[in-house]
């Protein structure tokens, strides 16, 4: 069987091992897929060897779950009953919202150390154009002195090779002369020099602007945190006190504390107790 064949999707283990075990019958082709499947094969079969026991206990205890409420529900069917049930929606629902409202604030604690990062990121890359259009700059003359000293060299070399009549040197490092000789001009004239002067200007002002950007990245996080630390310690609270909020909110509704139910029930426990 081919190894390679693998473009239709994992659904189970088995399948994943059939996989692993295709990949090592063709080890010897030494393909990074091959490898890729033993390694998944190795981590994920342990995770996985004890699903279907855990299945069928989680099943059980579904199904003893549902068992206690249906023994339990006709028990507590009466106006108090309802009463707690939609105030237990309505508290459910407004910590629902302090969840969403905590992953946003994350979100966006989040987004502004990112930003830190990718602040940090570039001004260290505009520092380094930075330095490196002031190193151009710093180098003209010593550039230019260099390339005078190469075209010398080549002149020398071409008058040694012409006395020879050496044809191929000669007319070889002529080419490379008029090359040469033409860089030598252009790093000369002012304008070279005013290039240079304007690279540096631009990188300077993107300097500035990349120095001035990260205290603005960073002065926006602890903001952030706190904003997310508040409605953290807010939501956990609500979490925390659920059950009372929700008793809470029965007794300023002004509900009694117990019904004297039609039938036998448990709803003429206090609510409080």
């Amino acid at each position: 069987m081919n190894a390679r064949a693998t473009s239709q999707p994992l659904g189970n283990i088995d399948e994943l091992e059939k996989r692993a075990r295709e990949a090592a019958d063709n080890l010897s082709q030494a393909t990074s897929r091959n490898a890729v499947w033993d390694k998944a094969a190795k981590a994920i079969k342990p995770s996985l060897a004890n699903l279907d026991k855990i299945r069928t206990d989680a099943g059980n205890e579904a199904t003893k779950a549902d068992e206690l409420v249906k023994s339990l529900e006709g028990s507590y069917d009466s106006d108090v009953s309802k009463s707690v049930r939609k105030t237990r929606d309505a508290v459910d629902a407004e910590n629902e919202t302090l969840k969403e409202e905590m992953s946003s604030k994350q979100e966006s604690l989040k987004t502004a150390k990112d930003d830190v990062d990718s602040a940090k990121k570039a001004l260290d890359e505009s520092t380094a154009n930075f330095e490196a259009a002031q190193k151009e700059l710093m180098g003209i003359s010593k550039s230019i002195q260099d390339q005078q000293k190469l075209v010398m060299a080549l002149e020398k070399e071409i008058q040694d090779a012409d006395s020879k009549h050496q044809l191929v040197e000669t007319v070889v490092k002529l080419e490379d002369l008029k090359r040469e000789v033409k860089k030598l001009k252009e790093w000369i004239k002012t304008e070279y020099e005013t290039k240079k002067w304007t690279a540096l200007n631009a990188a300077a002002d993107d300097l500035i602007q990349k120095t001035d950007a990260l205290p603005a990245a960073q002065a926006k996080v602890p903001s952030a945190e706190e904003d997310y630390k508040k409605v953290t310690t807010k939501y956990e609270d609500a979490v925390k006190n659920r059950i009372d909020s929700i008793k809470q909110r029965i007794a300023d509704n002004e509900m009694p504390a117990k019904e004297a139910p039609s039938k036998p029930s448990n709803d003429a426990v206090p609510l409080t107790g």
